[in-house]
Parts: C-alpha cells; sequence; structure tokens
C-alpha cells in the first residue's frame, strides 16, 4: 500500500476538504512514510486535482514547505 492509497483510504473526501479549510488550518501531512503535524497555508485545484502548500516538520530537520496532493493532507 503506497502513500496515496493509504490516505486516499481514511479520507474518502478529502478532495472536497481541503476546498473549505479556512487558512491557515492544521493538518497532517503523509510524508517520509508516516503522518507529521503541519499547516496548510494554500491551496490550489490543478488539473490533477486539489493540492495544498504545507509546512511541516519531519522528525528533528529543519521546516519543509511543498506543495501535496489532497490523498496526502488530513
Amino acid at each position: 500500500m503506497n502513500a496515496e492509497t493509504n490516505s486516499a483510504a481514511a479520507e474518502p473526501d478529502n478532495q472536497s476538504r481541503l476546498a473549505h479549510l479556512d487558512l491557515p488550518a492544521h493538518v497532517q501531512v503523509w510524508a517520509y512514510g508516516a503522518w507529521w503535524p503541519g499547516w496548510l497555508i494554500g491551496r490550489d485545484h490543478l488539473p490533477r486535482g486539489w493540492h495544498g502548500l504545507v509546512q511541516y516538520q519531519h522528525g528533528h530537520s529543519s521546516e519543509i514547505t511543498e506543495w501535496l496532493p489532497a490523498g496526502r493532507i488530513r
């Protein structure tokens, strides 16, 4: 099972949920094989669906800011 399948099974309505969250919003981000707490700070509807601009910290590393598909944000 990959990350997108895992998260999509847990959150079948992530596409519409991501579209309606107030910004910034506290979220969980699937990255590096685990869920990490983070912030949704932006979003965009692309031809492949909703994507969110998120900030999170992976372990003890520096903060990461990146665009992720809705299936990796809950």
